[in-house]
């Protein structure tokens, strides 16, 4: 259950990372979530790195990329449970099984097309929409850590760069997403899944 708490200060090695990732789809066909994270790296620990992706079907696109503001790590337990910078925040509520995430910020506003055409983030219309979302994270399967399942992908993430690339030993958990959805003065009800890292 360690594993599940995050640092509660900055790591002694400057390439030690810590994240929350999070993938969440909507049961509805309406809009899903590609991307949701928060990425610290020891050697830049005042600011962690932020990504939010959000696709309607209707082809616009919603984004946040960039650094953020640490947030407190300790929760009111006085233990580390808070991993977040800037507009979003991951908090540990019980170990494997209960997270929640919260987003609040101006998020730019694009398209599917643009993004196949080769717009980057950050470029585009600069048109921005502010977001409110939060979710419950509920585990629905026990973790697994990569590398566990075979052999091989094992020995490849312990003895080539793909391991260090991933940021060493990590696990991913599915579980169920509740929540709602703010953008603008629309407002969605979720209820879906997603794939936590």
């Amino acid at each position: 259950e360690d594993r599940e708490f995050v640092f509660a200060e900055q790591p002694s090695d400057p390439e030690m990372r810590e994240s929350v990732n999070t993938w969440v789809w909507d049961q509805g066909t309406d809009f899903g979530m590609p991307r949701i994270g928060v990425e610290a790296v020891a050697d830049q620990w005042e600011t962690h790195d932020i990504q939010f992706n959000l696709a309607f079907a209707d082809g616009r696109v919603l984004n946040m990329f960039g650094t953020g503001k640490v947030h407190d790590p300790l929760g009111p337990d006085g233990r580390p449970r808070v991993l977040g910078a800037g507009p979003i925040e991951f908090e540990l509520v019980k170990p494997f099984e209960h997270w929640k995430a919260r987003i609040r910020g101006d998020a730019n506003v694009t398209s599917i097309e643009a993004q196949i055409a080769g717009e980057q983030p950050g470029s585009g219309t600069g048109e921005r929409a502010p977001i409110e979302l939060e979710y419950d994270i509920r585990s629905a399967a026990p973790p697994w850590e990569s590398g566990s399942l075979l052999e091989v992908a094992g020995r490849v993430l312990a003895t080539q760069e793909e391991g260090d690339l991933m940021g060493g030993p990590r696990f991913e958990q599915l579980f169920r997403a509740t929540g709602t959805l703010r953008v603008g003065d629309d407002e969605y009800p979720l209820d879906g899944g997603g794939l936590r890292i």
